[in-house]
């Protein structure tokens, strides 16, 4: 059996993919990032999308891939030379439709992969600690392995790290 997905390159020179549905839009041009105080440094605030506010979430430094200074807290998307899109993800929480929304920061243009079963390999020993955060891993011939991000926990893990600030 196999699937299609997203392959995303994050800051820090980490790959992760996301299902084929799951990357609803790559924003062609840089959106504002509106801070929100006291937030952790791997959540830069929130951007507004189709009248929708929409967290946004940088992988690479939430799981240490990115080097840039705790008090980097630039927001500019140029400034990070990274781009930005938008996710869908299915929530307990969500209102009506269970659909909810967020933001990803990639370091370039997500690109379509086409994964089948005889790619499926364990976690990498580095991220067993973020288990949680993953829904598979798969043996891309190129970059080794590249672990299925779970979205729904990755914003849960954001929203109450944001919560804790507050």
């Amino acid at each position: 059996m196999s699937a299609t997905g997203w392959l995303l390159s994050m800051r820090g020179k980490m790959h992760f993919a996301v299902g084929a549905r799951e990357l609803v839009y790559v924003l062609p041009d840089e959106p504002e990032i509106h801070q929100v105080p006291l937030a952790p440094a791997p959540a830069p605030g929130v951007i507004v999308w189709e009248d929708r506010v929409v967290p946004v979430i940088d992988v690479g430094l939430l799981l240490g891939g990115a080097h840039e200074a705790a008090d980097d807290r630039t927001t500019s998307l140029a400034a990070m030379s990274c781009v930005a899109g938008i996710v869908a993800y299915t929530s307990d929480t969500a209102a009506d439709d269970g659909v909810e929304l967020g933001a990803l920061i990639f370091r370039k243009i997500p690109e379509q992969v086409e994964v089948s079963d005889d790619q499926a390999r364990e976690l990498p020993d580095e991220l067993i600690a973020h288990a949680a955060l993953f829904t598979s891993c798969f043996e891309h011939t190129d970059l080794g392995p590249v672990p299925v991000l779970n979205l729904a926990a990755l914003f849960s893990r954001a929203q109450a790290a944001l919560v804790r600030v507050a």
